[in-house]
């Protein structure tokens, strides 16, 4: 079972939108998808209209419970829709990492979820966690359960200080782990008609190179419309351009899964349950990724020296040290039409070579996006929350009826 985190302790990015309509798109496409909230905001089950106070079992007491008999998720999941199901969290997941909240306690505390999902791996092929805006027990179990990691990364001014502090956490977690977390940058909420929009997406793509997502989610009203109807936008507007973002994020990330999937040397991950499986691996696509997408910057990075543009296709969380892209994949520079010599990967770069060999970032006087940068560094982020609102009422075995129905309508 692939296993995605999607993580920004900064609010207001578009994080639950993206986790509840990422893992709706892949089941939507017959993949077999586990959405877990690890967000005591419970925003996951509100977005798909999953009744909080008729969550009889959320993901916290299943983190507390005996993992080393059998979990099959049968008294705790919710089958949101064909192919999806969802492990709610409810507003007593916030007490479970503080001081005597019963997880700091144990002693596999940072390993609880990744031995939950062991058990579950047979049953899915993907598994995606939504979690908490905080740095904290919770996202570390996240983290470390996970084969990689999504950042949401707002369009915004503040997009760029909100980066960087995921991408060091992402390194302290690698530090514990012993093995590499690739992770990967997805520019959100962006707005073709802002062009402070265009220049820190610019920004974004010159810091990070090839960990930044070439496929853009914009700002849709949609989105907005179908969560506070309790609905993902497969199935509030599928043929919406915001079904046609999430659908092209989805093709895209299926095309280019990391190939550590399943992988954990010098990791006691799930003492006492069997061990994740490896999915099969994905074939690759007939033809090369090319987003339609017309808020995908389609214009060659001049700029970046050619010895630069490798054919890399996931960075590790050192953003030194990338590894070579598994067979067959199609880099992130050539799926949006940028051409360039033959070139090796390059593995375990020390960080301070890359720092001294990245292009030197705009100065020109009155440029938007150096103007942009030294803002960031100037201001502390402001937190706000994932938007989203379900209805309420009904009972489980009521609202698992609802679902089937809207499932043979189909």
């Amino acid at each position: 079972m692939r296993t995605i985190a999607i993580v920004n302790q900064k609010g207001g990015c578009g994080k639950t939108t993206t986790a509840i309509n990422l893992a709706a798109t892949f089941a939507r496409r017959g993949q077999r998808v586990l959405l877990v909230d690890m967000d005591p905001q419970s925003h996951c089950a509100a977005g798909l209209g999953v009744p909080e106070s008729r969550v009889e079992r959320g993901i916290g007491d299943v983190l507390l419970s005996d993992l080393d008999r059998r979990v099959d998720g049968s008294d705790f999941l919710w089958e949101v829709s064909r192919n999806l199901h969802l492990a709610p969290s409810t507003v007593s997941l916030a007490a479970l990492e503080a001081a005597g909240g019963g997880l700091s306690g144990l002693a596999d505390r940072d390993r609880r979820l990744g031995r939950l999902l062991a058990w579950l791996a047979p049953s899915f092929d993907i598994a995606i966690v939504d979690c908490p805006p905080t740095i904290g027990l919770l996202t570390f179990n996240a983290l470390r359960a996970a084969d990689e990691v999504l950042v949401p990364v707002e369009t915004g001014f503040l997009s760029l200080r909100g980066a960087e502090k995921q991408v060091a956490t992402i390194q302290k977690v690698v530090e514990r782990l012993g093995r590499p977390l690739p992770f990967r940058l997805l520019a959100t909420l962006f707005r073709d008609t802002r062009s402070v929009d265009h220049e820190i997406l610019g920004a974004l793509r010159e810091k990070y190179l090839d960990a930044l997502i070439p496929v853009v989610v914009r700002d849709h009203d949609a989105l907005r419309e179908a969560l506070t109807l309790g609905q993902a936008i497969t199935e509030y507007a599928p043929t919406s351009p915001a079904g046609s973002d999430f659908a092209q994020l989805a093709e895209w990330l299926l095309a280019h899964a990391p190939a550590t999937v399943g992988v954990r040397p010098n990791d006691e991950l799930a003492a006492g349950a069997p061990a994740p499986q490896a999915p099969p691996a994905p074939q690759a696509p007939q033809a090369p990724f090319v987003p339609t997408s017309p808020l995908v910057p389609t214009s060659p990075l001049g700029h970046v020296e050619p010895s630069r543009r490798t054919q890399t296709a996931w960075a590790t969380a050192s953003l030194g040290a990338f590894t070579a892209p598994a067979a067959g994949l199609t880099s992130p520079q050539a799926a949006m039409g940028l051409t360039s010599p033959p070139a090796a990967s390059v593995p375990n770069v020390p960080a301070a070579v890359v720092a001294a060999d990245a292009p030197p970032a705009p100065e020109a006087a009155g440029g938007r996006a150096a103007e942009l940068v030294r803002r960031v560094r100037e201001l502390s982020g402001r937190a706000t929350n994932d938007e989203g609102n379900g209805p309420t009422g009904g009972d489980r075995d009521a609202w698992r009826a609802a679902a089937a129905a809207r499932d043979l309508q189909r």
